[in-house]
């Protein structure tokens, strides 16, 4: 099939561990605009300790959701977890970018435990920086196993996206989805200044552009890992995925409660719910800050690993994303463990809305992040042609 002039619709699909998750954008004169939202919870066993085990209920949930939404397929773009890609940040001399290719295909051998051929490697040049008074070029190498890549892809060949435009990681997705958010969004003090002013402040607070000398931190809590990303500036120089999670905290209701995970999951919604409406219980309010002093204590570890590595002395801002976003007061508890105010972040920022079901997708943006990302690449690879 031919496509007549530029494209209008761009879909990001996240096939989580826990959900499946889409978001369609598509382009008017206005702006870039959301018009469709999804999110799917699979059934017990289709994903275990994070690996797929049931891609055809993968495969039926995608139909059902784009029968059920009518989407467009204009453009289309999956991810693959950062748990399945290597990440490496290469320093190395300035040179063409044929001598670049070149030097990182040399390097690659040394940072993949795999053989060459049963891989995927990629990479981006990040930025031009000076060490030691000479200039380098700091880029980013992506390396994913063939298998894990062919089985998503066989995935989308079931629901006929035979032309899927690209796969990205995850963990780089959250980036281009906060990228707006970013460099234009209020800062935490100054939204918390504007609460306490007039009705006008706080609905326009006050924006800064980034500084490029901010380290910022994008700290993703999903169900089966948290991502932490680092950019100084608006520049990726650290990535990391550890295990303690959302499901951290599942875990630790299906041990009180002597449920299953599912009816522990269940439960963590309900009362997260309940919390978020002043009916909060005690016992949970104590498993979660608990849990979150864990999951805090393992970031705080990667930030000191970047701090030391880079020769940064602090961590100047925290964005929180993902699903355990959700949770009353995480934000709170996780500043009373890293030291640095911890504001939940707006993966919409700067996108028109024109969708059924608004409230639903405000109850489930930050589990939409990676998605959103997705999608928008539609539009960052038309503006590079």
């Amino acid at each position: 099939m031919f496509r007549l002039g530029p494209p209008k619709y761009s879909l990001g699909i996240d096939i989580g561990s826990s959900s499946l998750k889409f978001i369609q954008l598509r382009k008017t004169k206005q702006g870039i605009t959301i018009v469709g939202h999804g999110i799917e919870r699979y059934p017990p066993g289709v994903f275990q300790d994070g690996t797929l085990q049931d891609p055809s209920a993968v495969v039926q949930t995608i139909k059902n959701l784009k029968k059920e939404h009518n989407l467009k397929t204009d453009q289309v773009f999956g991810c693959i977890t950062s748990q399945n890609t290597i990440l490496r940040f290469l320093s190395l001399p300035d040179m063409g970018d044929e001598e670049l290719k070149h030097a990182i295909d040399g390097e690659a051998e040394q940072y993949v435990p795999y053989p060459l051929e049963t891989v995927n490697i990629h990479f981006s040049k990040l930025a031009r920086v000076e060490q030691e008074g000479m200039g380098r070029i700091l880029s980013l190498l992506a390396v994913a196993q063939k298998e894990h890549v062919e089985s998503l892809m066989s995935i989308f060949r079931s629901v006929g996206m035979k032309n899927i435009d690209a796969l990205d990681v995850d963990a780089l997705c959250l980036i281009n989805a906060l990228d707006e958010y970013l460099s234009r969004g209020a800062s935490f003090e100054e939204a918390a200044e504007s609460e306490g002013g007039d009705d006008e402040a706080a609905a326009e607070p006050k924006v800064e552009t980034m500084n490029e000398d901010e380290v910022t931190a994008i700290l993703c809590i999903g169900a089966r890992s948290t991502i932490i990303n680092v950019l100084k500036g608006n520049i990726l120089r650290f990535s990391r995925n550890i295990k303690e999670s959302g499901n951290s905290i599942t875990d630790v209701i299906r041990s009180i409660y002597k449920v299953s995970m599912e009816e522990a999951e269940e439960i963590k919604l309900e009362k997260s719910h309940q919390a978020m409406e002043g009916d909060e219980d005690q016992e949970f309010a104590d498993v979660v800050q608990t849990t979150v002093e864990e999951i805090a204590g393992e970031i705080r570890r990667s930030f000191d690993y970047y701090k030391a590595q880079h020769r940064e002395q602090q961590i100047h801002r925290v964005v929180l994303t993902g699903g355990t976003a959700k949770l009353k007061d995480i934000n709170v508890l996780l500043h009373n463990e890293l030291g640095v105010d911890v504001e939940i972040a707006d993966p919409s920022y700067g996108l028109l809305r024109d969708m059924d079901a608004e409230e639903l997708f405000e109850e489930n943006l930050q589990e939409y992040t990676v998605a959103i990302g997705l999608a928008l690449r539609g539009w960052d690879e038309e503006e590079q042609k």
